[in-house]
C-alpha cells in the first residue's frame, strides 16, 4: 500500500488508473481489500468528527455560491448580448433600404 501511495504521489501513475485496474480484476486481491478497509476507517473518522464535517460543508457552500454567481453573471451578459443583437438586427434593414 505504501508503494501505491508513493507511486501516486510521484505522479508515476494516476489514482483513476489504479482504481480502474483494481476494478478489472475478477476477484478481490489483497491491495483492493486493504483499500476498502482504509476507506471504512476514513469514513468512521469522518462520521465522528463533527467539526471537520462543518468545515467541509462550509467550503462546499462557498464553492456552490461562487458557481451560482458565475451562472448569474453569465446569464446577464448573455441577455445583454442578445439585446444588442436585436438592436443591430432592427437597424440593418433600415441601412439596406438607404
Amino acid at each position: 500500500m505504501l508503494r501505491l501511495a508513493a507511486s501516486i504521489k510521484r505522479a508515476m501513475v494516476t489514482a483513476s488508473l489504479i482504481l480502474r485496474k483494481l476494478g478489472s480484476y475478477p476477484g478481490q486481491n489483497g491491495l483492493a481489500l486493504a483499500l476498502i478497509e482504509l476507506g471504512r476507517i476514513e469514513r468512521t473518522f469522518w462520521l465522528q468528527n463533527v467539526e471537520l464535517r462543518r468545515r467541509v460543508n462550509a467550503g462546499l457552500n462557498k464553492g456552490e455560491a461562487k458557481n451560482t454567481l458565475v451562472r448569474a453573471v453569465f446569464s446577464i451578459a448573455l441577455a445583454k448580448c442578445a439585446s444588442i443583437v436585436l438592436k443591430i438586427s432592427a437597424i440593418v434593414p433600415l441601412v439596406l433600404i438607404l
